[in-house]
Parts: C-alpha cells; structure tokens; sequence
C-alpha cells in the first residue's frame, strides 16, 4: 500500500496518523493550534514540493441547520486576526464546537483536498465529510458572510 500512495499521500499520512489535539473551547487556543498544524503539514509537504494552498477551520454550534451543518473559517498565517475575530464573535453568541481542518493542497500533479478531523465521533466525522464533500475542489473556500 505504501508503494502506491503519492510523496503528497506519504506526507498525508504521517501528519495525520496519531491522536488529534484536544481544542479547547478558548479561541485563542483553538487558533494557535490550528496555525501550528498548518505550519506543521506546511513543512512536511515542502520536502515533497508540494504546498497548502489554504486551510479552513471546520465548526458547528448548536443552531446550524441540517441542511448546512457547518461553517469554515479560512485560516492565514499572514493574518490570523482574522479567524479569530469571527470566532470570537460567534462564540460570544453560541457555543462554537471545532470539529477539524481542512487542507487544500497543490504539487506538480494538481490540487486535492484533505480533511483532519478533531472531533472524531460519528456525528463530527459526518459534518467534517458533509464539509470536505462540498469544498472538494482542492481549495477551501470560507462559509462565514
């Protein structure tokens, strides 16, 4: 199976094998270790010549819809104030409940997306996969107006 997977695949899979971080309910700390994950694939795929061409942090609260049960906040290195001004605005109106990241990544071969779950309990893999489905273009896109 090794031998099949692509050096994208190959860093892929080191960076997610293991236990996911535990996301605090604090939005300072939910955004520092989102930006040390995306550092962390960021190096990874530099070794393969691959890069992450955006990254949005996957979340639920309590009064989404079924038909829309997640939002994604894009995540920049450059300006993470950003992220963290909506999520501290949300959270300051409904409990905020992280449920992953999602990657879109870029090597010589195309763009595909990857999505990390922090939550991984059946309802947090749906709404991450229901998420990860309807951005698969290979870039995240940001669900927050």
């Amino acid at each position: 199976m090794e031998q099949s997977l692509t050096p994208v695949q190959k860093v892929w899979r080191s960076f997610a094998a293991g236990r996911p971080p535990q996301m605090e309910s604090d939005p300072l700390q939910i955004l520092q270790r989102s930006l040390e994950l995306l550092r962390r694939l960021k190096s990874g795929l530099s070794t393969v010549g691959a890069d992450v061409t955006s990254a949005g942090l996957v979340f639920t609260t309590p009064d989404m819809p079924p038909d829309h049960p997640t939002n994604t906040i894009l995540l920049s290195e450059a300006q993470p104030h950003e992220a963290l001004a909506i999520l501290v605005g949300i959270g300051s109106k409904h409990p905020v409940r992280v449920i992953g990241m999602i990657f879109g990544v870029k090597d010589a071969s195309g763009k595909q997306s990857f999505a990390y779950p922090f939550d991984r309990t059946q309802d947090g893999l749906d709404k991450l996969g229901w998420t990860w489905k309807n951005q698969s273009s290979g870039s995240v896109k940001n669900s927050i107006n």
